[in-house]
């Protein structure tokens, strides 16, 4: 026995120390903010360091907290966002590992679990752009677990300690509300849909159909006009899955087979329902978000659908190794299949590229670009407003201590002269020379040179910068 528990020690310190490892190899490999929107957590801290509150308001502040105590013993705000990252997803992983052993009482479960979320190329978009979510899912994942331990105590501690989680998850991120309110519906479909009476299998099956179909009754519907931003989430004809998250929806595809087969030949031993609940609970979850053809997966990661394709990892991490488990038990030769099965898509996931903000290219154009904008704030006016891109504009402000927005403002004041932020070709003779550098323009020279939109200059302008024709047209 002590063999196998140093054993499962060395496994669990082994997967640990590499994916921090790997995180850290990726995102401590530059001294430059990583992430589109990387500048807005250095922005953050620096100005609750300095003056006690933060530059733009946050009503869920707790990771940037976080962030700020990080900074204070690490000097540097950069280092101490990318160590919070590093050190939020190994939390989420050992979570998840934690929930599964206290689910299926199999430490290998939990240990294959650990292995998928650690090392799916899927996840380096949450710990490079998306940081409070990522603190608000290692909130939710403890959560589940004080949750299966109350249901197996009866413990009040427990019960304190999950709606301690819950805050916690809300004070990081807004969408852990929604979260959880999904995975109480599903949970509530898959508690019913594993009822012995039918009748409630009927039920469960109907409401649950009801729900898949819902964004598609949302936007036909003609009652009720849905908020734009609402509307643009979802599809009045099918869609296919992200296919930024192939290789995690294959391995959840590989689930779902398996469930349905599971549910007609049974390979399991009667007691264990608790783990048939929580499979079918994330099988019930992805079939509702990164499957639903309803939902407009066609906008990457930037959208809320794209925030939800995003944990696809996750589910698969949550569903894959209880489906093996259960296979395990009386037909060891389908779960053997399963393995074999999911290995490859986990390393076609790990083989992955990068996302494009954690990519060397972008972050030398951003060393490029903070260096450039040190040489030019000497030269700006004594009240500017700097009109940027998105991302863009917090690196802005972070550099030159100067307001930036998105948008040309709509009254003058408060700004003494304003400047746009621009990708210029490097070279306009050339049109096969693809890269691109910075430009800053006061408002008046970039009118001038930019005209009607005429001009080939102007083209390329509209072409680099995709904001620029938005923004012109309000």
């Amino acid at each position: 026995m002590k063999l196998i528990l140093i054993y499962r020690i060395l496994g669990c310190a082994a997967v640990l120390i590499f994916s921090i490892l790997l995180d850290q190899a990726i995102l401590f490999r530059t001294d430059v903010g990583v992430g589109i929107d990387g500048y807005y957590y250095i922005l953050q801290v620096r100005t609750f360091l300095a003056h006690g509150s933060f530059y733009f308001p946050n009503h869920s502040p707790l990771i940037l907290y976080l962030f700020s105590f990080l900074s204070l013993i690490l000097g540097d705000p950069v280092s101490a966002i990318k160590a919070g990252a590093c050190l939020l997803h190994a939390l989420l992983c050992f979570g998840i590992f934690s929930f599964l052993v206290s689910v299926t009482r199999s430490f290998w479960v939990g240990w294959g679990s650990w292995l998928i979320a650690a090392f799916s190329g899927l996840h380096f978009y949450l710990i490079g752009e998306f940081l409070d979510q990522l603190g608000s899912l290692v909130f939710l994942i403890w959560m589940l677990f004080a949750v299966s331990r109350f249901c197996q105590t009866r413990s009040k501690y427990y019960l304190l300690l999950s709606a301690i989680l819950f805050t916690g998850a809300i004070f990081s991120h807004r969408s852990a509300v929604f979260l959880t309110a999904l995975l109480l519906f599903t949970g509530v479909c898959a508690y019913f849909f594993t009822a012995k009476n039918f009748a409630r299998k009927i039920f469960a099956l109907v409401v649950f159909l009801a729900a898949f179909i819902f964004p598609l009754l949302a936007a036909s519907q003609p009652f009720y006009p849905l908020p734009d931003f609402l509307l643009a989430e979802l599809s009045f004809y099918p869609k296919l899955p992200n296919p930024a998250t192939l290789a995690e929806n294959t391995m959840l595809a590989v689930v779902f087979l398996g469930t349905a087969a599971l549910l007609i030949i049974k390979p399991y031993r009667s007691e264990r329902n608790r783990t048939i609940l929580s499979l079918l609970t994330g099988v019930f979850f992805s079939l509702l978000t990164a499957f639903n053809p309803f939902l407009q997966h066609s906008k990457g990661f930037l959208n809320i659908t794209g925030r939800l394709d995003g944990l696809a990892y996750l589910t698969a991490a949550l569903t894959a190794p209880l489906l093996i488990f259960l296979y395990w038990e009386k037909a060891r030769a389908i779960g053997v299949i399963l393995i074999a099965v999911l290995i490859p898509a986990l390393a076609w996931s790990f083989s992955r590229p990068l996302p494009p903000a954690l990519t060397t290219e972008y972050l030398n154009s951003r060393r490029g670009l903070i260096e450039q904008l040190n040489e030019e704030k000497k030269n700006l006016c004594s009240r500017p407003l700097i009109v940027a891109a998105h991302g863009e504009q917090f690196l802005v402000t972070a550099v030159t201590g100067a307001p930036s927005q998105q948008e040309f403002p709509e009254a003058a004041r408060p700004y003494e002269c304003v400047y746009w932020l621009l990708k210029d070709p490097v070279d306009y003779e050339d049109p096969k020379i693809k890269d691109t550098e910075y430009i800053l323009l006061d408002d008046e020279n970039f009118r001038s040179r930019f005209g009607s939109g005429s001009s080939d200059e102007a083209k390329r302008w509209l072409y680099l910068n995709p904001g620029l024709r938005k923004i012109l047209k309000k």
